[in-house]
């Protein structure tokens, strides 16, 4: 994937959609929370159709090590295969 291939198609600042609980050890008082609206988004990109290995190497190569090393341990615990 190329960098200048992915596109921000929209975004939009929507209402927070997450949901907050509380105990009930609130001794009966009613609290209500307003959590800070969030940006929803939709981006494009195109797919490569390099193998694996190879955008493994890829993401190596470009010091993306956290992710490679996500990826090769999903490989040795057998989730991924080669």
């Amino acid at each position: 994937m190329q960098s200048e291939d992915v596109r921000l198609v929209s975004s939009q600042l929507i209402d927070n959609p997450t949901e907050v609980e509380f105990a009930t050890e609130t001794g009966g008082q009613d609290l209500e929370v307003r959590l800070p609206q969030v940006v929803q988004y939709r981006i494009e990109s195109n797919l490569t159709n390099l193998p694996a290995s190879e955008l493994l190497q890829d993401l190596e190569r470009t010091l993306s090590v956290g992710l490679a090393s996500r990826i090769q341990a999903l490989r040795d615990r057998g989730v991924l295969q080669k």
